[in-house]
């Protein structure tokens, strides 16, 4: 084989230093190096100033790469997740705050309520479809002239979901409502029970309406 020149093994030193030429080339490189001493130490040179990095080292980094990658992947599925569970909660926690609290009272129907005496205890019966809670008072004595009477009152609730969409799940129904033992009362009021009334009959409130009485 015919020496190959400094210049030529010079132009490819870069390359045998980055190992990426055929083994021929190699071999060739080799060869030269040992005999030429000038060229060895210029080698030398270049692979001071290039450090390759160990694969180990390098493939150890890349899979922490990938393992911070990933956290950080999943930690943005688990924020997305919680945050769209919050919203969620958020939303039905309105839906249920309109839907639902808000109430006001039924105005008395003597076609819907009526009061029924079942053995002894009084039940309020109710014929339809929007009822979402009651409230009734205990008998209290109250004056009616010259004489006292147990008077007790009661009224029924409505809100947005039972009056409109309660009657589309379930249609009309009868509900019975206990009130009390019927020989425990003299006579029923129907009205909002947050309306002050006094100790007399005659002073109760227009709203008030006498729904019952033995």
């Amino acid at each position: 084989m015919s020496k190959i020149s400094c210049h030529i093994i010079q132009d490819i030193l870069p390359l045998y230093v980055d190992g990426i030429v055929s083994e021929d080339t190699k071999e060739m490189v080799e060869e030269h190096l040992r005999e030429c001493e000038s060229c060895r130490k210029e080698a030398e040179h270049m692979q001071e100033r290039i450090v390759l990095p160990n694969k180990k080292e390098f493939y150890q980094k890349e899979q922490e790469m990938l393992q911070k990658f990933k956290r950080r992947l999943i930690n943005r599925r688990v924020l997305s997740a919680i945050l769209g569970a919050v919203f969620v909660c958020a939303l039905l926690a309105s839906g249920y705050t309109i839907l639902m609290i808000p109430k006001e009272a039924i105005p008395f129907d003597p076609d819907k309520m009526k009061v029924e005496i079942v053995g002894e205890d009084a039940y309020l019966s109710y014929q339809g479809d929007d009822l979402a809670g009651s409230f009734f008072a205990y008998p209290v004595k109250v004056r009616d002239g010259n004489r006292e009477k147990e008077v007790a009152r009661v009224y029924l609730e409505k809100n947005l979901w039972s009056a409109y969409i309660q009657p589309h799940l379930q249609g009309k129904q009868e509900e019975m409502i206990y009130l009390c033992k019927a020989s425990d009362m003299d006579a029923l009021y129907y009205g909002e029970l947050d309306i002050e009334y006094g100790e007399n009959i005659a002073e109760f409130p227009e709203e008030m309406e006498l729904i019952w009485q033995s």
